[in-house]
């Protein structure tokens, strides 16, 4: 992936932590970019140096392209970041702005609801269009999508998840006047 230095940081729905960096999604105007901070100042993206030889205290972003969706959700998992999109996922490995590597993973679908998104177990849960997701991983470089369930069912049909919880080995979606476990 390219980086790229922006000056200030823009509103967000998602942040997580990584290696004193603070990374960032959701931004309306920019649905499709992952922001990441400075080393050790999360609320500074910019090159004070003006040098790329430290590029461990610059901050920029990476657009995520996949047919312009947004993305849905942010974790940290097994050492990197993992963006959700709603038709796609991405993995961000590296801690050095020079050495990010960005991949897409080859998955068929994404994360529809971002609070349905749990990291628990040493897997990543989370609700894509057609169901119901998990994300496992026996090595950093390698993380496996697998269904918990093939297809939406009629639970799931208007089923508009508020929260989610990973709770003695059930993962849990809550809605209006349902819950659901896995």
């Amino acid at each position: 992936g390219t980086v790229t230095k922006v000056d200030k940081i823009p509103n967000c729905d998602y942040a997580v932590v990584k290696n004193a960096k603070i990374y960032y999604a959701g931004n309306d105007e920019q649905p499709d970019r992952l922001f990441f901070s400075k080393t050790g100042n999360p609320e500074d993206v910019t090159d004070v140096l003006g040098e790329r030889e430290a590029d461990d205290i610059i901050g920029g972003f990476f657009d995520l392209h996949s047919n312009e969706m947004p993305i849905t959700g942010l974790v940290v998992y097994q050492g990197s970041i993992v963006a959700f999109k709603q038709d796609c996922i991405y993995v961000v490995r590296g801690d050095l702005a020079l050495e990010y590597t960005v991949e897409k993973m080859t998955v068929s679908t994404g994360c529809s609801v971002p609070c349905s998104i749990q990291v628990a177990n040493n897997m990543v849960f989370y609700m894509g269009y057609d169901g119901v997701y998990y994300i496992t991983s026996t090595t950093q470089d390698l993380m496996i999508v697998e269904p918990i369930s093939d297809k939406i069912t009629p639970e799931f049909e208007n089923f508009d998840v508020y929260c989610s919880i990973y709770f003695k080995s059930k993962y849990f979606l809550f809605g209006e006047g349902k819950t659901l476990y896995f």
